[in-house]
């Protein structure tokens, strides 16, 4: 590179005010000799005047030492300053650390040469940009995609699985017909449980990995905590114990299970790590006493505290624990976002949420949850003897590209009285119908079909049938997508009963007939 003239234009009303130029700049800047030593940094790099002071004639080396920069990034900031200046040429890089207060900052740094006279490097002018809100951005953003994946994967994943789940419980309702009471009786109301216990574990994975409009309903919270206990201690690892004090009498919010659900399992992730592995999670529930007009009521809210063993925060860190993309965990690919997200639920339902912490003595969250005036009607759905359910002889139609599903059903459906047919996706049951010359009173299918959708199906058979009633069965359902009739059609999640299908097909002939 060609050497510049010392006369360079600069006007002498510019040269006179340089400093205070300089001393605007929004962007870092440091002036450095080619041994890495600072002559002059801006105080944009460097806000303390002592400090600012102090530093010229040091490396980086020094300036690390003395204000906690991690050894590595000083040891590359001082050889990328000296091969700058020992080959003339530029150089870009991004540099990640942890500052004292615990926040990890990001920033992009960018070294020129400014030559003297002889074509020599006299200088090197360092100038950084803090990045860290954009790098949040970005990670958010990966992160988001890699959920957006996850989510996909999970979906797939409950839908077989909740086709398998469909079949086994089948099974195990057909045996109960058949087998009389003694031990294998025993074994198959076991199995049933596992199963309904199995269906639980994947609605949880669906929740979790998808981004559906919430649904509030009346929860349980002692039930939801006993509920995920198993899948928290998984997530926790053997060498963590959880403490359930469950101490509330009005145990019952109106909240979407789903979101609750992930505030719990946030907050207990965020314990494991500040617990490296081991220690206590205590999650406790109480309905505190508030006085309010000179009278005392204990049961206006219902109090959700999670604790533990961990480490503990310093003020500073503490303060901050709820912005967005704001972590001390980059090491282990934290991003920031899952307290800000258990914040955000807890608000827009009407809650508060706290934090109290001491350094090496843990960390409380606390948080406060309108309590329902009245509980939940219960909803557990009784399994009535199939041989004593209603029978009828109305015809109905399977469709369902799982042979095992297809079969499964189709015989707990004959075993109640009624005649079945049976196909195995949009063709096959099209063509079926149409030779078909007896009546049809209902179609149950699966809405996700190797060769279409439930629902077009259904649209293309009440061209051929009309009135036709559906049930339209899916593994990618939440239960509270299946709550109502929408044009004689009920969606019902995977896996279930004979006896839910049979209450099932009672509630769309019930519309039907009300419509």
């Amino acid at each position: 590179m060609p050497p510049r003239k010392p006369d360079d234009g600069l006007p002498a009303e510019l040269s006179q005010s340089l400093a205070s130029i300089l001393a605007a700049l929004p962007t870092q800047l440091a002036v450095l000799r080619p041994d890495g030593r600072y002559l002059y940094v801006t105080p944009s790099a460097i806000g303390d005047p002592e400090v600012r002071q102090w530093i010229v004639g040091k490396t980086d080396a020094e300036y690390g030492h003395r204000r906690g920069l991690p050894v590595d990034v000083a040891v590359r900031r001082l050889n990328a300053v000296r091969r700058v200046a020992r080959t003339g040429e530029p150089c870009s890089f991004d540099e990640s650390f942890t500052a004292r207060s615990g926040e990890t900052r990001h920033y992009r740094r960018m070294l020129l040469p400014s030559f003297a006279s002889d074509g020599e490097v006299e200088y090197v002018l360092g100038f950084g940009t803090d990045i860290t809100e954009q790098r949040h951005a970005e990670l958010a953003q990966e992160q988001s995609q890699r959920m957006e994946s996850v989510g996909r994967l999970a979906a797939g994943l409950s839908h077989d699985f909740n086709n398998l789940l469909t079949v086994i419980g089948s099974i195990c309702d057909n045996l109960r017909e058949t087998l009389p009471a003694g031990d294998a009786q025993t074994d198959v109301r076991t199995m049933r449980d596992a199963v309904d216990r199995a269906a639980q574990l994947t609605r949880q994975l669906l929740t979790f990995s998808r981004q559906t409009p919430t649904a509030r309903r009346f929860v349980c919270v002692h039930e939801l905590l006993r509920g995920m206990t198993p899948m928290l201690q998984r997530l926790l690892g053997e060498q963590i114990r959880i403490d359930l004090q469950l101490d509330a009498t009005r145990t019952v919010v109106k909240i979407d299970d789903g979101q609750l659900s992930q505030v719990i399992v946030n907050l207990a992730t965020n314990a494991r790590d500040a617990m490296r592995g081991r220690g206590t999670l205590v999650v406790a529930t109480r309905n505190p006493a508030w006085v309010a007009g000179g009278t005392v009521d204990a049961l206006t809210d219902l109090e959700l505290t999670v604790r533990d063993t961990g480490a503990g925060m310093s003020p500073s860190i503490m303060a901050r624990i709820f912005e967005p993309y704001f972590t001390t965990n980059a090491e282990r690919s934290g991003f920031g976002l899952g307290l800000a997200t258990v914040y955000a639920i807890v608000n827009s339902n009407g809650g508060t949420i706290g934090v109290t912490s001491q350094l090496d003595h843990g960390t409380v969250f606390t948080i406060h949850l309108p309590a329902a005036a009245e509980p939940p009607s219960p909803t557990t759905v009784e399994r009535p003897n199939i041989a004593r359910a209603i029978t009828r002889v109305e015809t109905l139609l399977v469709v369902d590209d799982d042979l095992g599903v297809r079969v499964y059903v189709a015989r707990g459906l004959r075993r109640a009285g009624y005649t079945v047919l049976e196909a195995s996706g949009v063709d096959d049951a099209l063509h079926l119908v149409r030779a078909h010359e007896g009546p049809l009173h209902a179609v149950i299918s699966d809405i996700t079909l190797a060769d279409g959708d439930g629902h077009d199906l259904v649209a293309q058979l009440r061209t051929l049938r009309t009135p036709l009633p559906a049930v339209l069965m899916s593994g990618y359902l939440t239960p509270e997508e299946t709550a109502t009739v929408q044009d004689s059609v009920l969606l019902m999640a995977k896996p279930f009963g004979s006896a839910e299908l049979l209450a099932a097909l009672e509630r769309i002939w019930e519309s039907a007939v009300a419509g």
